[in-house]
């Protein structure tokens, strides 16, 4: 409904031309003191059985655009000369009445809407309230039941969320308690977090301390102090400034100044650490270092063989079958007893490799040859070679032997007491 607008300058006036019950368009004698804003009501013919209110709507040169029959009134023919005034009719006393007793779909508000009262238990939705041009105080903690997909800035001192919590940004100077499942999508700035359960997909930055009675899980986290009795685990890089401590820690990569304990297993991307990590059993799905130096990954893989024989061209001794990382350092040792059918003749080791199961010695690769002298009795020969050239993939590694030259044979001893062995060893990089 547009507001009706009204003028005390108007004196009566009259038709100057007669029109009918269906026209839209009336002429005044003279239209001086109406208003200029539009609509206002005109009374045709007032105080007689003729009576007809009209709202203006507009003006078309000296011509006004009228609605025609308002207000309980019938559109009908008037003649020229009749009297026109501008007046307050019924509905200009009805209507007020009629806002007093209603709550509703008033003020423009819209059918069905309230108007909000500042004592009235009512229930808001479908509002946004501006963070910068409003204040919300004393909200108790158990108000907060929920807070879905939002942004909470809490410069107090303290965030208490009884219910599940799910934000896009939370910034705490003091204290965030959560005593349900916290899931946050943008980023945590807390001061001391303690919470059953966190959900981080953003990061999270704890300059306090941080406690999880149950599991996290987390994007990225920088922390000075951690504890979770459960498990953590982390999209991206979990950054320890003070002491952590963990139930189980699966990370993509960490980086530790501080202390990380972990009581469980710790799976690791990448651990930088200038501090200590203390684990039960790491498992570093690429690699650890310390001074940007690569750690050794120690046992890669062994063979045995318990077989005696004698021989003079090259032969089989043992073998070793791993998946071998490129670029790494391998220490390969390989043990046995031998003789040489001639005192004084030479033996010659050699060690091998293949990629693959292949124990064949043609298109292997040799690593490493050791050419002792015979003794004339059996004792043991020990062979260590240390090489950066296997390939990445499955590798076996084997030891063979022949007689260096001449016409002698060469005597490898075997058995269950004393075997011939082969041992590889990461010892990084």
């Amino acid at each position: 409904m547009a507001a009706r607008n009204y003028t005390n300058t108007h004196t009566a006036t009259t038709l100057q031309a007669g029109i009918s019950a269906g026209a839209v368009q009336i002429t005044l004698t003279s239209n001086a003191g109406l208003p200029v804003v539009y609509p206002y009501t005109l009374v045709l013919e007032p105080n007689t059985a003729k009576v007809e209110v009209v709202s203006v709507t507009g003006i078309v040169g000296s011509n006004l655009s009228v609605t025609r029959g308002e207000d309980g009134t019938l559109a009908q023919s008037h003649d020229p000369g009749v009297a026109v005034v501008h007046a307050l009719t019924a509905r200009d006393a009805a209507e007020p009445q009629t806002h007093m007793n209603t709550g509703t779909n008033v003020h423009g508000v819209g059918a069905s809407s309230n108007v909000v009262g500042t004592a009235t238990a009512q229930t808001l939705t479908n509002k946004t309230l501006s963070g910068a041009a409003n204040t919300l105080t004393g909200i108790p903690d158990s108000a907060i039941v929920a807070v879905a997909a939002a942004k909470v800035t809490q410069p107090f001192s303290t965030l208490s969320v009884t219910g599940a919590a799910t934000v896009g940004s939370v910034t705490v100077n003091g204290n965030s308690v959560h005593t349900g499942t916290t899931t946050l999508t943008g980023t945590t700035t807390a001061g001391t977090l303690n919470a059953a359960s966190v959900a981080v997909s953003g990061s999270e930055t704890v300059t306090g301390n941080q406690t999880v009675n149950g599991s996290s899980s987390l994007k990225a986290t920088t922390v000075t102090s951690l504890t979770d009795t459960g498990n953590a685990t982390v999209g991206g890089t979990l950054g320890v400034t003070g002491a952590t401590t963990l139930g189980a820690l699966s990370a993509a990569s960490a980086a530790v100044s501080g202390t990380l304990g972990v009581t469980g297993t710790a799976t690791v991307g990448t651990v930088n650490a200038s501090g200590t990590v203390t684990a039960p059993t790491v498992n570093a799905t690429t690699d650890v270092q310390r001074a940007g130096v690569s750690l050794p990954r120690g046992y890669a893989a062994s063979g045995s063989a318990n077989s005696t024989f004698s021989t003079s061209a090259e032969t089989l001794i043992v073998s070793a079958t791993f998946t071998a990382t490129a670029a790494r350092r391998y220490k390969i040792t390989f043990d046995c007893l031998y003789d040489t059918s001639v005192t004084t003749a030479n033996a010659r080791f050699r060690i091998r490799y293949n990629t693959g199961t292949s124990t064949t010695v043609a298109g292997s690769t040799q690593v490493g040859v050791k050419t002792p002298t015979g003794p004339g009795t059996a004792v043991p020969v020990t062979v260590v070679v240390h090489t950066t050239a296997l390939p990445a993939g499955q590798v076996t590694v084997f030891a063979t032997v022949d007689n260096a030259g001449g016409g002698h044979n060469v005597v490898i001893y075997g058995n269950a007491n004393s075997p011939s062995a082969i041992l590889v060893e990461d010892i990084g990089t």
